[in-house]
């Protein structure tokens, strides 16, 4: 009897895998995502640190420039910066050497015209003469042709004679280079007008088209100035 030979059958095997559904990638783009900030936030945290250190490093070179500031003034002549100069101040005469009084650097504040900084003295010499002075900054030459000032003081005006006047240009400007003149006008302060100044509750100075107040620092100036007897 004869066998039956029934042909071998080879059998492959494939692996099949499942392709990625639409949730499983969205959980993989959101691990990849996470990730990043994580590096960032590393390195971010680095800089940070070092920033820190130069910040510290730059306050206690500051704070060593500010003590030896602070040494040095007294050595210079230099109030310490908790000391405000005085009000008013003697100041010699250059020609005969005999001391008047003169407030300082008073900045007006403006009500009309020139917008640039404008500041105000008042000094009395020794022979009891009074002017008052205004110094201006990049004012340009408008004052040059004013004969006359006016003082007002609690509402009365004073008409005040110009006595002197000069200007200097200076040269404004980096890539666009501009010339403008910085002003000083001198006039004259009649003695009725430093008498109201005395009890001053205001002050005004108008000068050309421009017109200012003294502010109420300025105001205890001048009544300072007006009270104060001439030295004998």
């Amino acid at each position: 009897m004869r066998s039956l030979m029934l042909p071998r059958l080879r059998v492959s095997t494939t692996t099949i895998v499942p392709a990625a559904s639409p949730r499983m990638r969205l959980v993989l783009v959101a691990a990849l995502l996470a990730a990043v900030p994580a590096i960032g936030l590393a390195e971010s945290e680095d800089e940070l640190t070092r920033l820190r250190t130069e910040n510290t490093a730059l306050r206690t070179r500051v704070e060593a420039l500010e003590r030896e500031l602070a040494a040095l003034r007294p050595l210079a002549g230099v109030p310490p910066d908790d000391e405000e100069p005085p009000l008013v101040a003697t100041e010699p005469d250059e020609a005969t050497g005999d001391e008047g009084l003169e407030t300082r650097l008073i900045r007006l504040d403006r009500t009309r015209g020139s917008t640039g900084p404008h500041f105000f003295t008042l000094a009395r010499d020794a022979a009891g003469t009074v002017t008052g002075r205004i110094e201006t900054r990049l004012s340009g030459g408008i004052y040059e042709y004013t004969r006359l000032a006016r003082l007002t003081v609690d509402g009365t005006s004073y008409e005040c004679a110009v006595t002197h006047y000069d200007k200097r240009r200076v040269t404004t400007g980096l890539k666009r280079r501009i010339q403008r003149d910085h002003e000083h006008v001198a006039f004259a302060v009649a003695p009725d007008a430093l008498a109201a100044m005395a009890e001053a509750r205001s002050v005004g100075i108008a000068l050309g088209r421009s017109a200012f107040t003294v502010p109420p620092r300025g105001l205890v100036a001048l009544r300072l100035l007006a009270t104060t007897p001439p030295a004998e």
